[in-house]
């Protein structure tokens, strides 16, 4: 990986559909170098830093680890994080990519399956910490900065952008508005397919999914959320190729 201004991440087994869980693989999402992950600061970056997160995002700091995983339990917290887990954060046991051999493994320390997760802070100039959560453990670790890992980003407190991924984009979402009796209508852009539309709160917990399809050109498309209760939301559509997201605010 290089700094290039390109967003560049490894796919299990170096197969591209295994990022997204495409064409019958089992989604494993991307995985960056530390360098890669923090979009290449030099020294100590000050936090948060947005690294490879879209605008209104950041790279989860080794702090804002810790206070989730108190919250969830401490050293118990591996069960809420994972899949199907009561924090809705679903964490795949994704493995991560070895710095040595550029091979893929299951865990660095054990024989059992584990998540890997970058955060924003360094330990030296060759390490940063990393979140390790597993089936029955989760921890806080440094290891080479050339390991590649998943990240996870965390929502400022002010964020309007709109989240683009890394890969071909055939969506563009233009706006997203509130209507009375709380119907989202949505603008949007896109190459004839199907839209997958997802709705989560700020923990991540989903409110709404359902899918639509899409001309090519302007879409608008309207979804129900009566049943939510005031607050922040985030809507997410998704197609084969890119994905979009805008911040809803229900009143």
């Amino acid at each position: 990986m290089k700094d290039n201004g390109i967003i560049e991440k490894y796919c299990w087994k170096n197969y591209i559909a295994s990022c997204n869980g495409t064409d019958g693989f089992l989604k494993k999402g991307g995985m960056y170098e530390w360098q890669e992950a923090v979009q290449y600061w030099g020294g100590q970056p000050t936090l948060p830093v947005q690294g490879i997160c879209p605008d209104g995002w950041h790279v989860a700091s080794n702090s804002e680890w810790r206070t989730l995983t108190l919250r969830l339990g401490g050293s118990a917290a591996y069960t809420a994080l994972l899949e199907g887990g009561s924090s809705g954060f679903d964490a795949l046991l994704t493995g991560y990519r070895s710095d040595v051999l550029g091979d893929f493994r299951p865990a660095l320390l054990s024989e059992d399956e584990h998540a890997y997760f970058w955060t924003a802070d360094q330990q030296s100039s060759y390490n940063a910490h990393l979140i390790e959560v597993g089936e029955n453990s989760i921890r806080a670790l440094p290891w080479n900065k050339e390991m590649g890992l998943c990240v996870r980003c965390v929502m400022d407190e002010a964020a309007t952008g709109i989240y683009e991924t890394g890969i071909p984009i055939d969506i563009e979402l233009h706006d997203a508005v509130v209507r009375p009796g709380r119907r989202v209508l949505m603008h949007f852009s896109a190459s004839a397919g199907d839209v997958n539309i997802l709705i989560t709160d700020l923990l991540g917990r989903i409110v709404h999914q359902s899918n639509a399809y899409a001309l090519h050109g302007e879409n608008y498309h309207q979804v129900d959320l009566a049943p939510c209760s005031a607050g922040p939301y985030i809507l997410y559509l998704h197609t084969a190729s890119g994905s979009a997201a805008k911040l809803l605010r229900i009143l």
